[in-house]
């Protein structure tokens, strides 16, 4: 068994998964089945000083749109889409429910786009998306408009260009998860992963029928 069989994560999706692999500091997911292609995985220590604790990153993309399906109207879909990017929050003090609220980077990003709560309402509409996320105790997750960005480019840079000129539609979306409840690690993980499968489909099914708006 090599190294990467032993991963963590493998080792508690790996019912779930066909196949795996080395990406970049990370592992790369490939699931069954799954609303999803691939699943990126990296495990970072966090930043305190002296700090031994450490979070997993988690993120995937999914394309709507390709290349040969995009014309003026799928060009403006995706600009108006730009504009219902949204991120997690938890609220209450006891009693902790996810929402997702409006990205709060948008506006410093990407200046022109029009703000939207239309998807906000749409995943916080969904029991069974609320019910998985509040299952798997993710600290963060973000929904963001699918880009690119050439080498030698950017993010930021990437990301308004790419708005200027989407060659592509889809979602990029990235969750967090920090130090605590290791005594149900493989129960979380693969909550993680039904969050994603859930999100994956969801967000796939709002874009499609945007694209008929």
């Amino acid at each position: 068994m090599s190294r990467l069989d032993r991963h963590p994560i493998v080792a508690c999706l790996r019912d779930r998964l066909k196949d795996w692999r080395s990406a970049g500091e990370g592992v790369a997911l490939f699931p069954k089945e799954a609303s999803f292609d691939v699943m990126y995985v990296v495990r970072r220590r966090l930043s305190f000083f002296l700090s031994f604790d450490y979070k997993w990153d988690f993120s995937t993309h999914i394309l709507v749109f390709d290349e040969g399906d995009m014309d003026d109207d799928q060009r403006a879909l995706y600009r108006r889409l730009k504009g219902m990017e949204c991120e997690l929050e938890w609220k209450g003090m006891i009693l902790r429910r996810p929402r997702f609220k409006s990205y709060s980077k948008l506006r410093r990003m990407v200046p022109m786009a029009k703000p939207s709560a239309v998807l906000i309402e749409f995943l916080n509409g969904n029991e069974r998306l609320m019910k998985a996320i509040s299952a798997s105790k993710l600290d963060e997750i973000y929904v963001n408009t699918y880009y690119e960005a050439p080498g030698g480019v950017s993010p930021a840079r990437g990301i308004l260009e790419f708005y200027n000129n989407p060659s592509k539609v889809g979602w990029i979306i990235r969750a967090t998860k920090g130090p605590g409840g290791e005594f149900r690690f493989k129960r979380t993980v693969n909550e993680i992963f039904n969050v994603f499968d859930i999100l994956s489909k969801e967000l796939r099914l709002f874009t499609l029928s945007e694209a008929q708006v």
